[in-house]
């Protein structure tokens, strides 16, 4: 990972992992991962219980798109692609599957996605079956919506 303040040399061929705003200034292919829209922890808490933001839905991550996080950056066309991060001090062996899945696989769906932002009535369906086959195989996922918008999407 390269630090904005940090004395490491990138060379040439370096995958830059960018964590935070603002821009890398770099050359270089880059990972982006924004601590803000892309931190799955936000709204939840830190160890002092002091809230660092609002909570982040699986829809919000679905809203966020590439192009929206990298508009200042100095070379557009070297974003690689963009991960969130879910960091572990809060989170134990009975909270990581219920924070992560459902929201990082919608935000996985919106970041490859060229189309436009708005989710699709199709997508409400989609997420419900994944969250419904994931927990059949045994992965324990926060539910994404009601039911109802997989079988009538159209109201939701």
């Amino acid at each position: 990972m390269y630090w904005m303040n940090s004395a490491i040399d990138i060379e040439e061929g370096d995958v830059v992992h960018w964590w935070g705003g603002g821009n890398p200034h770099t050359k270089n292919p880059v990972v982006i991962s924004n601590y803000g829209p892309f931190y799955l922890d936000m709204g939840v808490g830190n160890y002092f219980g002091v809230n660092y933001g609002n909570y982040v839905t699986w829809l919000d991550l679905y809203n966020q798109h590439i192009s929206r996080n990298i508009q200042n950056y100095d070379n557009k066309d070297n974003v690689l692609g963009a991960e969130v991060c879910l960091w572990s001090e809060i989170n134990n062996q009975y909270t990581h599957h219920m924070k992560i899945w459902i929201r990082s696989s919608s935000f996985a769906e919106r970041v490859w996605n060229k189309e436009s932002f708005n989710p699709k009535p199709d997508f409400f369906g989609r997420v419900t079956a994944h969250e419904r086959l994931m927990n059949r195989r045994g992965i324990p996922t926060a539910p994404a919506t009601c039911q109802q918008c997989e079988y009538h999407p159209e109201f939701c």
